[in-house]
């Protein structure tokens, strides 16, 4: 058993990626990128680990983190589909003022799949008002799915 925290984990192996994206791609990032990152296993396995969390214990830099993996992992969403109810509103409250729109996409999805609760409908109504026009597409579609009259 490692002496290492969860969020320790989590933050190793989000500086590991970081650091091999700095390297690959100093200049400019485009297309799949990530997908080309060949510690995959790490980075989902700290993830995962920090998801059997309690999500209300989450500081405002795990919740920096677990953003920071839900966006790189946009094309397989491995990450966000292993959010449980809870942790989609956390995590979707937390990205309104993120910088990672692959992230606030996903969980706009994720989101879509819940009863309208007026918490959830002020999420989605602040994603709906993003700059990304991506983000604000997915966020109407997810007002439209769970029946929001606005």
């Amino acid at each position: 058993m490692s002496n290492v925290s969860e969020k320790e984990q989590l933050r190793r192996a989000v500086r590991s990626f970081g650091e091999w994206a700095d390297a690959r791609f100093p200049v400019e990032r485009y297309g799949e990128w990530e997908t080309e990152y060949d510690d995959w296993e790490h980075l989902h396995q700290a993830a995962t680990a920090m998801l059997r969390c309690e999500c209300g214990a989450w500081d405002d830099e795990t919740k920096e983190l677990l953003l920071f993996v839900i966006a790189r992992d946009n094309e397989v969403e491995f990450v966000a589909d292993q959010l449980t109810e809870r942790q989609v509103i956390v995590l979707a409250d937390a990205s309104i003022h993120s910088v990672h729109r692959d992230a606030k996409w996903q969980l706009a999805v994720r989101l879509s799949k819940y009863p309208l609760a007026t918490g959830l409908e002020q999420i989605l109504l602040a994603l709906a008002d993003d700059a990304d026009e991506y983000v604000r597409r997915r966020a109407l579609m997810a007002l439209a799915d769970v029946g929001s009259p606005s």
